[in-house]
């Protein structure tokens, strides 16, 4: 059965009730008192006329009370439309910023080194060592304003605890007019110089084969992603030390690796 239905068979059977009680044998009087006079004039009315006019009397008798009531459930209802719409419009701004939230992370730039080594350090190739570091973007859009600084350390290991291995602002903006744009997917090589004035004696290579003499490579990774925001990526890689010798690779340290 439809709701059309139901409707229609519950106004059949009110109306039914109500021509059922009219045919009652019942007769009630309704009496009024004229105010000149001092007796009453009351007529005889069945039963649903009866009934309608007391229900007329307790309802007038009531009506502050029922308004009463009535503007409490309205304000009731209003308030409660209200908590239901501030719930729904916080669900959805909060989806929205979800959504954002997961679209900039799956589309922004992400760029990192993807390999570094350093040369002349395990052979007698006879040159003066230096460190060659890739970048990579592996985003799916571009990186902008990309800039790179790095630095070159070689000391004895373990190392002082005075070893600066940290790219300062100053040494960014000396490299401001250095910057470039990485698409996605490309990569980028920079050439870090040791500041040695001659090739790595003999001695020196068989040290850091044995982990005496450690090489550092550090630096810096400052980038603007396709959402106007700053990025950054912070490397540290070493070789010697306790990573020793590998033909000149170089691994990523426990400190000093970090992006954001």
């Amino acid at each position: 059965m439809t709701r059309r239905e139901k409707w229609f068979w519950i106004f059949v059977g009110v109306a039914m009730l109500i021509g059922f009680l009219a045919m009652i044998p019942f007769n009630g009087e309704l009496c009024e008192k004229p105010v000149q006079a001092g007796y009453k004039e009351c007529a005889t009315h069945n039963l649903p006329v009866y009934l309608a006019f007391k229900i007329q009397i307790i309802l007038d008798a009531l009506g502050v009370a029922i308004t009463a009531l009535a503007t409490i459930a309205i304000a009731w209802f209003t308030w409660t439309l209200r908590r239901s719409t501030d719930k729904l419009w916080d669900a959805s701004d909060q989806q929205l910023r979800l959504s954002e939230t997961t679209a900039e992370r799956q589309l922004r730039a992400y760029v990192f080194v993807s390999s570094a080594k350093v040369t002349y350090v395990t052979d007698d190739g006879g040159g003066i060592p230096e460190a060659h570091v890739f970048i990579k973007n592996s985003g799916q859009t571009p990186a902008y304003k990309v800039q790179n600084v790095s630095g070159f350390a070689f000391d004895k290991w373990p190392v002082p605890a005075n070893l600066n291995l940290i790219v300062t602002d100053q040494e960014f903006s000396a490299a401001a007019k250095t910057m470039t744009n990485l698409a996605s997917g490309s990569c980028e090589t920079s050439i870090i110089s040791s500041k040695l004035d001659k090739p790595l004696p003999g001695e020196d290579r068989a040290a850091l084969s044995r982990g005496e003499i450690v090489i550092f490579v550090y630096g810096e990774i400052r980038y603007i992603d396709a959402f106007g925001k700053k990025r950054w990526t912070k490397y540290r890689l070493m070789m010697g030390g306790p990573a020793g010798a590998r033909g000149g690779q170089l691994v990523g340290c426990e400190e000093g690796n970090d992006a954001n």
